[in-house]
């Protein structure tokens, strides 16, 4: 099966064990995240079906929670397939990872949230991380910009851990809605236009292939491109959206890479023949 492009962004379940007051998935009042979870075998029988994919990346939510992570996880084919896991590390997280098995292609990006937890702790499930998929494991920690405070940094580091920054629009005290641009403002109504496609095509808990991460979170009728568990999908580079001006963060590209699909699919042609 061919979704247009060579990411599969996977969401297996969205909610969270955390509650970080800067979470894009709660940026929209209107986001709805409790999916039917769907089982394990189902999840592994899609991913493999897919085609042309370089790239398979998970988030959430925190991907852990759902029952079936590490039987989904251990049974994705390999080559030439690299494997992105976003995670939080809490103490779950850690029993799970712990059961993945190591991969050189396989790499956990963990975000570190100081709201949420006390950086020792995090640092000793880090390293447990570490003990099993050792280099491949990075941390990350959400900043306005790209500035990480000095003495958190030295602490990581003396631990063995570099940290880097990821600018999101916020930090780790909340939203900055002085600086969220135009495209995602719901202060003032939303507008209907023609929206450029990412790369980026969000699959919901439920298989669906969706426009954005926005129209996901909201379990929208409006942007559905497709179903990897009834194994169909059109091939679109943009959509009538009504929903213009409430954009989530995270599709940010389809506004600064407007053309980013378009160029990929002009380069492989393959993936838009579905």
């Amino acid at each position: 099966m061919k979704i247009g492009t060579n990411i599969a962004l996977i969401f297996p379940i969205l909610v969270c064990n955390q509650k970080c007051p800067y979470c894009v998935n709660h940026h929209s009042s209107e986001a709805n995240l409790k999916y039917k979870l769907e089982p394990g075998f189902k999840w592994i029988e899609a991913i493999n079906n897919l085609e042309f994919i370089d790239e398979i990346k998970t988030g959430g939510g925190e991907p852990t929670l759902h029952p079936d992570f590490v039987e989904i996880f251990n049974n994705i084919k390999d080559a030439p397939r690299r494997i992105l896991i976003g995670t939080n590390a809490a103490e779950l997280a850690v029993e799970k990872l712990i059961q993945v098995k190591p991969r050189p292609k396989l790499r956990i990006q963990i975000s570190f949230h100081p709201t949420e937890t006390d950086i020792d702790p995090f640092i000793s499930r880090v390293l447990k991380i570490r003990n099993v998929h050792g280099q491949n494991v990075g941390v990350h920690m959400i900043t306005r910009d790209k500035r990480l405070d000095v003495k958190t940094v030295s602490h990581f580091k003396k631990n063995g851990i570099n940290i880097s920054s990821d600018v999101f629009l916020y930090n780790h005290q909340g939203f900055y809605q002085e600086s969220l641009r135009d495209f995602s403002d719901m202060s003032k109504p939303p507008r209907r236009i023609r929206c450029p496609l990412s790369i980026y095509k969000p699959i919901a808990p439920n298989g669906d292939i969706y426009a954005c991460h926005q129209l996901m979170y909201t379990q929208s009728k409006v942007g559905i491109l497709g179903n990897i568990f009834s194994n169909w999908a059109v091939n679109a580079l943009d959509i009538d959206c009504p929903m213009y001006g409430w954009c989530n963060p995270c599709d940010s590209g389809h506004f600064n890479r407007s053309e980013q699909l378009r160029t990929l699919q002009r380069q492989k042609p393959e993936l838009a023949a579905l």
